[in-house]
């Protein structure tokens, strides 16, 4: 600190006004001891210096412009900093905006799927319940079929053949029951896991 006070003293003695070369680097030397907070306050209370800032006029209105200068430079990054930390929060907001439509978006894409997965099963159970059908008819054409290749022609239907066509006809209804009732199951167990998910 006395070496700072012995060159501003020597620069500014001996160099004319319009020379700034080595007055600028004086005072920038000097602008930032006083900028920091301990060389600064050791600096003011040092008599040296007090004595050349006092004797010397264009020292006191150099080390004030430039400690101005800096001020203003401060202020400015701090309305920079601000704008960037609002440009920032803006950004961010625009983010969780985005993160909730996405997760509005696969939200419906799930219960889109789920109901598509509900509509296979039920043409599934459809398909079931239209082959069951379909091997019911069979056996009716062929007991028919049986009665015409006798050469009697159409008889009244056996006790037998009633009795086989109750028992394909119950097959048929109560694999159609148990369809169903797995169908109402699983509609039950997606009601619930989407209960829980919504909550």
């Amino acid at each position: 600190m006395r070496h700072l006070c012995t060159v501003l003293e020597l620069v500014y003695s001996t160099t004319p006004d319009n020379d700034r070369g080595l007055r600028d680097i004086a005072i920038e030397n000097c602008s930032k001891s006083i900028n920091q907070s301990f060389l600064g306050d050791f600096l003011l209370s040092n008599q040296k210096f007090e004595a050349i800032v006092r004797n010397d006029g264009t020292l006191a209105f150099d080390v004030l412009v430039r400690i101005h200068r800096a001020k203003r430079l401060v202020d400015k990054e701090k309305v920079q900093l601000k704008q960037a930390v609002h440009d920032w929060e803006k950004r961010l907001r625009r983010a969780n905006e985005t993160i909730e439509g996405l997760r509005r978006e696969v939200k419906s894409a799930n219960t889109a799927a789920r109901e598509q997965d509900q509509l296979a099963r039920d043409a599934e159970a459809r398909a079931v319940l239209a082959r069951e059908e379909l091997q019911v008819l069979r056996a009716e054409g062929s007991i028919i079929r049986q009665h015409e290749q006798a050469g009697s022609g159409v008889r009244p239907v056996s006790q037998s053949d009633f009795f086989q066509l109750v028992w394909v006809m119950g097959k048929c209804w109560g694999f159609v029951i148990l369809v169903y009732a797995i169908l109402f199951v699983v509609w039950i167990i997606d009601s619930a896991i989407e209960e829980r998910n919504a909550v």
